[in-house]
């Protein structure tokens, strides 16, 4: 397949554009993101994108080269910006122009960006996980304390339904993991604040990171035991997922099945098992998967690689 060079929607440092880049051994890609853009010269005109001596049709009903949306923007992009501020529209224009061009380049992407942005609403994801029958918790959305008691029986964990990444007022990076919450003693006023996910907590035996490119799938396990109820907030855990040689064909069937219905060329999918089967927590459109153990840390950058060189 003749084809234009491999369009990369990234940060350049970062260490996932970079292991796949690597792979790229016969075409040299473009890569930018909404920081990179405003650093260096181009120019849009009708139905061009000129950049840094690359340059692309938009527009194209034949896609000329394949493109991977890794991230619009770094995480800390327009950390310290207030609302309705001369920055922030400044950062908004930056914005509209990479989210334009990537949505009309002449680019045949792994996962659309339209895609990308429906799939990471949690609420999509259950409601297409629930279409194909693929077990979730049983879940509520509400600002009000009695609605959820009424709903959901017993233990309960509380996600956010936005990003779980913000800045405090000092800068530094937090996240807000899931958390076992006792509703019943919660004063009526704390669902007020923000729209959280409440769940019915499943316990665990096994959490499984589940990574889809295509229709390749591979599936690493750690157990649950002795682990905080969001393994993220244990360090130590994201060095000792294990690889699953043979897994649980239902989980990859499934896995597979909610990736299509939801357009996700590369998901990285959240799950738990017990010993009333296995349970999808999460989707992640533009997740990580270079903390995961070999073999699988590099077959999914070959995969990705493979397929933005038009080799597959």
């Amino acid at each position: 397949m003749n084809q234009a060079a491999p369009l990369i929607v990234g940060d350049p440092q970062d260490l996932h554009v970079q292991a796949v880049c690597n792979l790229l051994r016969h075409c040299q890609p473009s890569i930018f993101d909404v920081a990179t853009l405003g650093g260096e010269t181009f120019v849009l005109e009708e139905a061009l994108f000129f950049r840094a001596g690359v340059n692309f049709k938009l527009g194209s009903e034949r896609p000329q080269s394949r493109g991977w949306i890794r991230r619009l923007a770094p995480l800390d992009w327009n950390r310290g910006i207030a609302l309705q501020s001369r920055e922030s529209a400044v950062s908004s224009s930056w914005m509209s122009l990479l989210a334009g061009v990537v949505r009309s380049a002449d680019v045949e992407w792994l996962t659309t960006l339209d895609s990308v942005l429906v799939a990471e609403s949690k609420l999509t994801q259950i409601q297409a996980a629930r279409a194909l029958g693929i077990q979730t918790p049983r879940t509520i959305v509400t600002n009000n304390l009695a609605a959820a008691l009424e709903a959901i029986d017993g233990a309960t964990v509380v996600k956010p339904l936005g990003p779980s990444h913000y800045f405090d007022e000092f800068g530094d990076p937090r996240m807000v993991y899931t958390t076992e919450i006792e509703l019943a003693k919660l004063p009526p006023e704390t669902l007020a604040g923000a729209p959280f996910l409440i769940q019915k907590l499943i316990p665990a035996d096994f959490h499984l990171r589940v990574v889809t490119v295509l229709q390749s799938t591979w599936v690493a396990s750690i157990e649950a035991s002795g682990r905080p109820l969001d393994w993220r907030r244990e360090d130590a855990a994201h060095g000792e997922f294990l690889s699953v040689a043979e897994p649980d064909p239902a989980i990859v069937m499934q896995a597979q099945a909610i990736a299509r219905r939801l357009m996700l060329g590369y998901s990285s999918q959240d799950w738990i098992v017990n010993s009333e089967g296995a349970f999808l927590l999460d989707v992640n459109p533009s997740g990580q998967w270079l903390f995961l153990p070999e073999p699988i840390a590099t077959e999914v950058a070959e995969c990705i690689a493979i397929w933005l060189g038009g080799i597959a």
